[in-house]
């Protein structure tokens, strides 16, 4: 891993360092350690990275040629990594169980170019006439992502409820005609990031706009004005009166392309459970200024999660303002939010919502100007592609491929005037 950010997951499971530990634990840094049989302590083992680095075994990298890591350093064998040492001498050590002879040096990779390949080799002899090496490594990046969605129905509190208040058995709204006695609802404030996100009584009475619970609500919410800076309490129809489930009762992104997108450009997205979860239904009768979409993303973004480098917060909503047919908006650069309009989505085909979810998560690499009309990359013996995902009419991409083209992957690989920087080479730290 090129990075993990905010967390520490790598993918070396087995123990297999001097250190009895795996062989990645930081960042960049790999542990290369070397095994010597007939076991003896005090021998030099060299070491080295391969010259020059491994091919790409990507599908949409053209030719066989080693030296194409993209790290931008000179001359090009520098491009395959650097070792701590070009040679360590071996001890005894006990690793995963098993006493062993072994020397180690640490492997630094690029800070930036995921997709970057290594190959590192270790010999007894210093002229390398016969070496073992290690299996191909290959940097990758992850990226975080809040995943937040909006209810279709539900109305602010305009009274604080629950404990300690003068509303301990009901709420006070605005509007009480999209709600019906039998009706299960979830009730929660800014405070509420994590499951269950406030509490879910079923209204027994509807007097006027309270809407009136069987028991006393068991938490305190703070109806605040979310503009002016305060708290907000929202109460949303998760289960109605007919028992219709909740699901369908958010507008939500779909996020089922995403992964095998990026994939392809070699960065992990993750999607943490913490802050995942409702946001108010949210209105605009014209469009609305991005600060405006800004204050929305500030009041309910997790602040575990908030504008942290590699973070995202992905809202699904209802439209942009209303009869807008704009499919998405992203705003990077700090701010690294991105709404999905879903009437507009669902209006057009079954793909539009996952295609737009995973375009617009895209811009966060930089690429706000980064729409192209290239074909997407091709795989023989499969789907004949159409439009890379970038292409900016992407509602017309009807068919089940989502993929990048070359240039929108590496313009190392394939320069092109109208894409600014290729996924696999963004700077880190979005």
């Amino acid at each position: 891993m090129i990075s993990t950010k905010h967390d520490d997951v790598y993918y070396t499971t087995v123990k297999t360092t001097k250190a009895d530990k795996v062989a990645q634990t930081a960042d960049r840094k790999v542990t290369i350690t070397a095994y010597i049989t007939p076991k003896m302590p005090g021998v030099p083992v060299y070491f080295r990275v391969e010259d020059l680095d491994p091919d790409d075994p990507s599908d949409y990298e053209p030719d066989e040629d080693k030296g194409d890591n993209r790290d931008a350093v000179d001359p090009p064998e520098d491009k395959a990594g650097e070792l701590s040492a070009p040679w360590a001498v071996t001890s005894w050590v006990m690793i995963d169980g098993v006493v062993q002879a072994a020397a180690e040096v640490e492997l630094t990779i690029t800070d930036k170019h995921s997709g970057d390949n290594y190959r590192v080799q270790a010999s007894v002899h210093q002229d390398f006439s016969a070496y073992a090496e290690t299996a191909l490594l290959t940097g990758w990046k992850r990226i975080y992502v809040e995943k937040d969605k909006m209810f279709r129905r539900g109305e602010d509190l305009t009274e604080d409820a629950g404990v300690g208040t003068a509303n301990t058995d009901r709420v006070t709204v605005a509007n009480t005609a999209g709600f019906e006695i039998g009706d299960e609802v979830l009730i929660f404030d800014t405070d509420d990031q994590a499951l269950p996100f406030g509490e879910s009584p079923v209204i027994v009475n509807i007097a006027g706009n309270e809407l009136i619970f069987g028991d006393n609500l068991t938490g305190t919410y703070e109806a605040g004005e979310w503009q002016q800076g305060g708290k907000m309490a929202y109460v949303g129809l998760k289960v109605d009166a007919d028992g219709e489930e909740y699901p369908i009762e958010f507008y939500e992104a779909d996020t089922s392309m995403v992964e095998q997108l990026f994939e392809q450009a070699f960065v992990e997205v993750k999607f943490p459970l913490l802050g995942a979860g409702p946001i108010p239904l949210t209105r605009w009768a014209q469009e609305p200024e991005d600060m405006e979409l800004h204050a929305l993303s500030e009041r309910w973004w997790c602040p575990a999660n908030r504008r942290k480098p590699n973070h995202i917060h992905l809202m699904g909503a209802e439209e942009y303002f209303e009869g807008s047919d704009k499919a998405g908006l992203t705003v990077s650069d700090n701010f690294d939010w991105t709404f999905i309009w879903v009437l507009p989505n669902e209006t057009a085909h079954a793909k539009y919502n996952e295609d737009t979810t995973a375009h617009e998560l895209v811009h966060h690499f930089s690429l706000i100007q980064g729409h192209c009309e290239n074909l997407a990359f091709t795989i023989p013996e499969e789907e004949p592609p159409e439009k890379c995902i970038m292409y900016e009419e992407v509602r017309d991409v009807t068919n089940s491929i989502v993929r990048f083209c070359v240039p929108h992957i590496s313009k190392f690989i394939e320069d092109d005037e109208d894409v600014d920087v290729g996924v696999r080479d963004a700077p880190d730290g979005l």
